[in-house]
């Protein structure tokens, strides 16, 4: 196979493509300021087999994957990205790319994610990160890393919502509290510390430091602490941590217990006291932190290279592009499956107003002195049966781009017209809303956007009717419960030009959906396409 690799961040520039070199395999990259017109005369050119994507990058992004998807139509190649933010942003950032970027195949490094793929038709298979051996290796300690204790980390405005800030409590705010020589190395730090429950001194921040100078830390600290994301993932410092030869204590995870060996590898700690005794202890004996440190360099050099890792990718590939070339598919579609459907259109109506636009960035419930709005969204349900499965569930989800200051009442009632409604209807008194009741939500002032901003309802009986009855394009209306004031603020279809939500590439992450669950209701294995999106 011939590979392209559409990237141009550093820290993975330095790394996959090592494996590549390692195995001999021909690697084409474009030039780190090319534009899409100039990936495409790239892929015009060297006619590749394989374009690989990778992390959540400057090269991710709409206009370069478009011209991916129209190469492997036109050539019957195969996109293939390798998920670098699994499982905490699948729904923001990996649900945006399978949408955006149609890849024919997705690597994850998250244990479980695979079946969160495949669920939405695309084959998927676990692969975590690696290590370059010509960049992680055993380095002399050098003076200008030295420290008792190391961190190597930027901070993340996810930490304090995520498994992070676990992680941050087991591994690092013992140490800082028992006063222990610390040195943290990374970006953010200064600023983000103050989210944090425990406190972070300034003698401890090191600041930013270079990709290549990493290697150093780990030569040159006595311990290194392994901060991990989640309990499905080995983070990619874990692994050139311990390629460099670097004693690491990180977390006890399911992830880090699939790969290493506590005691043979690293040493894992799952609560603040344990890592308060295995750092005493591992100070004192730097025979064991050598022997630990050596277990490790070996298992990721013998195991662990990214040469490993792109020979697994080959062999994997190799029947997906053979398929394809013979326009078939080679997956077999789960008993689960996931549809999403954006809203044909969308509207807040305002009692007493003349005129509305329609598929607007704000959709807006609300009710106050001056009057009530309400929103309306019509849904394409048209073919929306597919043969063997049946619906297991429905829901809407909404995103909340402005919280209410207080907790506000939300029902969802059905509209009787069909999409297109009359004119006079959205510039007038408005769509007529039915007395039933479909859902009802509840929801006051979270605190951090991707997580918890979502209200989801409950459609499940008004989906299965409206896909029975065959009606096309039928609509939902959201109004304030009776009785109660305030307003709460959704995204609506068009991205908005400012703040909050203006600006975000992946801002189609935030549109109203439907989100329909499909079950298998008969035995058989299908080998098909699945639409996993539309609207």
């Amino acid at each position: 196979m011939k590979w392209y690799y559409l990237e141009n961040h550093p820290n993975f520039v330095k790394s996959v493509p090592s494996g590549f070199r390692a195995l001999g395999i021909p690697l084409v990259m474009p030039k780190p300021s090319a534009t899409p017109q100039e990936v495409a005369n790239d892929l015009k050119k060297t006619r590749p087999d394989v374009i690989l994507t990778t992390g959540w990058t400057p090269m991710q992004r709409e206009p370069y994957l478009r011209v991916v998807r129209k190469y492997c139509e036109e050539t019957s190649a195969l996109h293939v990205f390798w998920s670098f933010e699994d499982p905490l942003h699948t729904d923001t950032w990996s649900m945006y790319y399978l949408e955006t970027g149609k890849p024919d195949y997705v690597f994850t490094h998250a244990i479980h994610a695979p079946d969160l793929y495949h669920r939405r038709g695309i084959p998927a298979s676990y692969l975590p990160f690696a290590c370059n051996p010509n960049i992680h290796r055993r380095l002399p300690p050098d003076p200008r890393f030295r420290s008792d204790v190391a961190l190597v980390a930027n901070y993340s405005g996810a930490t304090t919502t995520s498994w992070r800030l676990k992680s941050l409590r087991i591994l690092l705010e013992p140490l800082i509290a028992a006063g222990y020589d610390v040195a943290i190395w990374g970006k953010y730090w200064e600023q983000g510390r103050s989210q944090l429950p425990f406190s972070v001194p300034n003698r401890i921040l090191r600041g930013p430091i270079p990709y290549s100078s990493v290697p150093r830390v780990y030569a040159s600290a006595k311990v290194v602490l392994g901060i991990q994301n989640d309990a499905q993932v080995v983070t990619r410092r874990t692994w050139e941590c311990l390629a460099s030869g670097g004693f690491l204590l990180t977390n006890r995870t399911e992830a880090v217990l699939r790969h290493f060996v506590p005691g043979k590898h690293l040493i894992t700690a799952a609560t603040p006291e344990e890592t308060l005794a295995f750092t005493k202890i591992a100070l004192r004996d730097a025979l064991l932190r050598k022997k630990i440190g050596e277990n490790a360099r070996n298992e990721l050099h013998r195991n662990h290279t990214y040469a490993h890792r792109i020979k697994e990718m080959e062999k994997t590939l190799l029947p997906y592009l053979q398929a394809k070339r013979k326009r078939q598919t080679h997956f077999v579609l789960p008993g689960d499956l996931i549809r999403e459907i954006r809203p044909v259109a969308a509207i807040t109506h305002v009692s007493g107003m003349a005129a509305i636009p329609r598929n607007q960035p704000y959709l807006t419930v609300g009710r106050s002195a001056y009057g009530e709005s309400r929103v309306f969204l019509w849904f394409d349900l048209s073919g929306e049966k597919p043969n063997g499965f049946d619906i297991r569930c429905a829901r809407l989800k909404l995103f909340m781009a402005v919280t209410p200051p207080r907790n506000v009442a939300i029902r969802c009632h059905p509209t009787p017209l069909s999409w297109p409604v009359p004119n006079r209807l959205l510039t007038q008194i408005g769509p007529p809303v039915a007395k039933e009741i479909i859902a009802e939500a509840v929801r006051g002032n979270p605190s951090y956007p991707y997580d918890k901003r979502w209200i989801t309802l409950d459609v499940t009986d008004w989906v299965r009717a409206k896909i029975q009855s065959r009606e096309k394009k039928p609509g939902l209306a959201l109004v304030m419960a009776p009785s109660k004031t305030g307003q709460v603020t959704f995204a609506g279809p068009e991205q908005p030009r400012t703040p909050p939500l203006g600006g975000l590439t992946y801002y189609r992450r935030f549109i109203p959906r439907l989100e329909i669950e499909y079950t298998r209701s008969d035995q058989k294995r299908v080998n098909a396409v699945w639409n996993a999106f539309r609207g």
